[in-house]
């Protein structure tokens, strides 16, 4: 048996009455912009940022960490090593 904290067992309030607050036509769309840490800077106007996921195990359900790292345009090469930025992916 599965014990949850006791806020998690709570049953909802408002289970159907109030539907006022609509979910917006995007909410089922890929994310766009992304939110890392930059760990390079050695190009010319382009940076490495190195963005973190965080999932669930899909059988044990542990959250896992996993690392992907992107490159971003830097126009005025104004973001240093260490800073956290977000950019936007267009393209592919």
């Amino acid at each position: 048996m599965l014990l949850l904290p006791r806020k998690a067992r709570r049953e909802p309030l408002n289970d159907g009455d109030d539907r006022s607050s609509a979910a917006p036509a995007t909410a089922g769309a890929r994310r766009n912009e992304k939110v890392g840490n930059v760990v390079s800077t050695k190009m010319q106007k382009t940076i490495v940022v190195e963005v973190e996921m965080r999932k669930a195990h899909a059988k044990y359900k542990r959250i896992v960490r996993s690392t992907k790292k992107f490159y971003a345009h830097d126009e005025q090469s104004s973001a240093r090593m260490g800073t956290w930025c977000a950019f936007a992916r267009h393209g592919r």
